[in-house]
């Protein structure tokens, strides 16, 4: 039961309550049977409730109750047991040996608190004035512990606080971190630990690499210290920075910039006013964002370099001097066989090919020299074969030129012929268009009386029809005729038979009968001029049923016509076309041939400026016998029958002896020309 724990037995009698067994602690052993007592855990507890909790005990501190009833039979008895709540909570130990002293030792913090959730502080390790007080509304509920645990309270999470002076700790800068501890729903107790300063001092004040000017600090966002300078203890800090801020805060760039939340490293001045290369970032402490300051003096960081500047400084001076004396003893042996070697290269630059150098070293200005002279050979070889080439080009350029102006005239010739040509088909073909023209138009007219032929044999058809119906009528007409005269020649014999009575209807019947008489008479007439007719109309139909064919067949043949007409049409306008391109293609090759004509001229100034050129170059002997070798096959035109032939044996005997010697001589320098011949060598040449 620790020293503050015990067991004891309570009743109750005629509404008083007090003890059943005699206390050992409660009361400090003064207690006995009888003694009255009242406690919210004993009420629980004769009231027939169990259970356990924490509950104010004697003096203010809490105790850690545990209570229940006894069932005994006729007695109002309960079982209580109790121990002071830092006792409970804390392994055995005293004071800072205990367990909780040991883990601030271990891990250098300044002090541990223990709190419940209603701000008691029922334990800390140094038992100072805070301890088992209320932080939150005691006396120090206003510091930044007491902000830090309605913060935690609220948040239920891990808090911290920054830097403020705390007055149970001398009103010394306290920073703390709290924790709370719960059992799944409700916060059961509060961890608190206050930071060390000097745990902090340990980390940032730490010498490596820091020369004698470098430190560490921290600073927190109002510019005050959160370690302590190593090189101004006594202004700047964490205690004396906050008791004197005028003195104590740092308010450089650095420190400016790293609150902002940036990281750099520069020069600029501290704050002594020293300039100092500085590093700084910033670190987050919870919600506050502190400075980490990392300088050295600018001069110790120089140092360094200054010094290895003076080395190298004096190192280069001393190997200025070793070199300037072997460069001239090394100078003495190579600067007179350069100066000749300058002197071959000025004769060479000035075009004397004849000039050679004498040098007879070993070593590379030997091979330089021996260079120089297979490089002069070379060259008085290439100049030579050059100087042949040129003459060749000189007098195949006129002959081309020749041959240009030649192909330009015929050219023209043939542009004049090509045009009359196209001129007379141009001609030929328009009155061929106008004969399928016509040829089309009498078709059409030839198509057009086949129709109307076809339909006046259908109407001649139609009136023969007609008339053998008038001619059929007609008869009806004439016996109409002989019935009415019968008629009238019967009313005549019964007028004459009626006497006196009957004149008038005898001149009336008289009548009638001239009348029938001569309708007979015209009957007949019209019954013989339909008889005619038809026969008129059908021997009509007959003519026109013959002539209905021929206009069609003659349609057709006039079709055909038209159709052979096209095709002449399409024809000479394609010969049309072919003797234009023909008249092109003969303009563009009298282009050309005149293009030809002027680049030959061209060719052959060219060729007399090369040859001009060449004389620059002096070979002495060298390459004579190379070019009179070529001038043996460059035949006269005088004393030629086929120019042309002449022409192209001079070029391509004077082309591939030069090919020959090019390949001969040069073949490492211009293998690509001694892979060709005649005209192709000698333009990639």
């Amino acid at each position: 039961m620790g020293k503050s724990g015990e067991t004891y037995l309570v009743g109750k009698y005629e509404g008083r309550t007090a003890f059943r067994s005699k206390p050992l602690v409660v009361g400090s052993g003064k207690f006995s049977i009888g003694h009255e007592i009242s406690r919210d855990y004993i009420d629980e507890a004769l009231s027939g409730k169990s259970g356990q909790d924490i509950y104010p005990g004697g003096f203010g501190k809490l105790v850690l109750a545990a209570y229940a009833p006894l069932n005994l039979k006729g007695l109002n008895w309960a079982c209580i047991s109790r121990i002071d709540l830092e006792e409970a909570m804390v392994p055995a130990g005293d004071g800072r040996n205990d367990f909780f002293g040991n883990y601030i030792r271990k891990y250098d913090y300044y002090d541990l608190f223990l709190i419940t959730p209603d701000g008691h502080i029922f334990y800390t390790v140094d038992h100072e004035s805070d301890y088992d007080t209320n932080i939150l509304n005691g006396k120090y509920a206003d510091t930044n512990l007491g902000e830090l645990m309605k913060k935690v309270l609220q948040t239920r999470q891990f808090g911290i606080a920054d830097f403020k002076p705390y007055a149970p700790s001398k009103d010394a800068p306290a920073s703390f971190i709290a924790m709370p501890l719960t059992d799944g729903k409700e916060i059961q107790l509060i961890v608190a630990l206050q930071l060390s300063v000097d745990s902090i001092n340990s980390i940032m004040q730490r010498r490596e690499g820091m020369g004698k000017s470098g430190e560490t600090y921290l600073v927190g966002p109002d510019y005050l210290m959160r370690s302590d300078s190593f090189l101004d203890r006594d202004n700047h800090s964490v205690k004396a920075s906050f008791a004197n801020p005028a003195n104590g805060s740092v308010r450089t760039e650095a420190v400016t910039e790293a609150v902002s939340g940036k990281t750099a490293e520069k020069v600029i001045k501290d704050y002594k006013g020293n300039p100092v290369l500085s590093a700084y970032t910033s670190v987050k402490m919870g919600e506050t964002t502190w400075a980490v300051i990392a300088e050295i003096d600018e001069d110790e960081v120089m140092s360094p370099i200054y010094n290895v500047l003076f080395s190298i400084v004096i190192a280069a001076l001393i190997i200025g001097v070793v070199v300037a004396f072997l460069g001239f003893s090394i100078a003495k042996g190579i600067a007179k066989p350069l100066m000749d070697g300058v002197e071959f290269a000025r004769h060479v630059a000035s075009g004397d090919l004849s000039a050679d150098i004498d040098v007879s070293q070993k070593d590379e200005v030997g091979m330089l020299a021996k260079a120089l002279r297979e490089m002069i050979l070379k060259l008085r070889e290439i100049v030579s074969s050059v100087k042949t080439a040129t003459d060749n080009v000189t007098a195949g350029s006129g002959q081309l030129s020749s041959t240009a102006q030649e192909l330009s005239q015929g050219t023209g010739e043939q542009s004049s012929s090509a045009e009359e040509v196209s001129a007379s088909m141009e001609e030929m073909s328009s009155n061929i268009r106008q004969n399928a023209d016509n040829a089309m138009e009498t078709e059409k007219i030839a198509v057009r009386a086949a129709d109307i032929a076809g339909k006046s044999g259908q109407s001649v058809s139609e009136t023969v029809i007609a008339m053998k119906k008038i001619t059929e009528k007609i008869s009806i007409i004439e016996e109409i005729a002989q019935q009415t005269g019968l008629l009238a020649l019967n009313a005549a014999i019964e007028a004459a038979r009626a006497g006196e009575h009957g004149k008038g209807f005898a001149v009336v019947s008289s009548e009638i009968r001239k009348l029938s008489e001569r309708s007979r008479i015209a009957a007949a007439e019209i019954s013989e001029l339909s008889v005619t007719s038809v026969a008129v109309a059908e021997k009509a139909g007959e003519m026109l049923s013959l002539l209905v064919p021929d206009i069609r067949k003659t349609a057709d043949l006039v079709q055909e016509i038209a159709a052979a007409s096209k095709e002449q049409n399409s024809g000479t306008d394609q010969i049309n076309r072919a003797i234009q391109q023909l008249d092109q293609v003969i303009q563009e090759n009298a282009a050309a041939a005149e293009e030809m004509s002027s680049t030959a001229q061209e060719l052959s100034s060219q060729a007399e400026l090369l040859q001009h050129t060449m004389k620059f170059f002096k070979v002495g002997g060298y390459g004579v016998k190379v070019s009179e070798h070529s001038e043996k096959h460059i035949l006269p035109l005088a004393h030629s029958e086929n120019r042309t032939e002449i022409r192209h044996e001079n070029n391509r005997l004077g082309i591939l002896q030069h090919e020959k010697i090019i390949a001969k001589d040069v073949p490492d320098t211009y293998p690509a020309i001694a892979d060709h011949h005649e005209d192709e060598g000698f333009e990639r040449y």
